[in-house]
């Protein structure tokens, strides 16, 4: 069965692109509500853009790997903005994204050492630069239940009860105690 696919990936592959450019593009189709209806229309649009890329991949992998990347890094400086409003809302990062990698893999298949390495620096380097842009230094995320929850508590401020098991300061009659 896998090597009837692979074969049909082989002999078809505009039509696997277009459909693995489909499934980017549908994977965040219920993210595309960022705003007002000119905002979720335009976060649609760039979305379609960076599906997009996929699909010319294999006969034109620099460019389309520049233009994902044009369009990444576009998303990194202009895109999301914890804890304020982003200067182009249309701009956010989605699960399209995803078109990232596909491309570097592309690009690192289809074309030189020196290519592929100059597109994984790339990447590395946009990637830094997001981490740095979009994580809230030192906050609960609000987003994501288990990311709001508190830090734990630093070693510091924990002790240790008879029966092995570790309270935090704030606790004087710990675990023992309750059962």
């Amino acid at each position: 069965m896998l090597q009837r696919a692979n074969s049909w990936i082989q002999r078809h592959p505009w039509q696997w692109d277009t459909a693995l450019a489909v499934l980017l593009f549908a994977s965040s189709t219920d993210e595309a509500h960022v705003g007002g209806p000119g905002t979720a229309f335009a976060a649609t649009v760039v979305n379609a853009l960076v599906a997009a890329t996929v699909i010319p991949r294999r006969r034109f992998p620099v460019a389309a790997f520049t233009a994902v990347a044009v369009l990444g890094s576009l998303q990194i400086a202009l895109g999301q903005r914890p804890g304020s409003v982003p200067p182009i809302a249309a701009l956010q990062p989605t699960a399209t994204d995803l078109a990232i990698p596909v491309l570097l893999y592309t690009l690192t298949v289809h074309r030189s050492r020196r290519i592929s390495v100059a597109g994984l620096v790339a990447c590395l380097l946009g990637s830094a630069v997001a981490v740095l842009q979009w994580s809230p230094a030192h906050q609960a995320y609000p987003g994501i239940p288990l990311l709001a929850a508190d830090p734990p508590p630093s070693p510091s401020s924990c002790r240790g009860t008879p029966d092995g098991q570790s309270t935090t300061s704030g606790d004087s009659r710990g675990r023992r105690d309750h059962a």
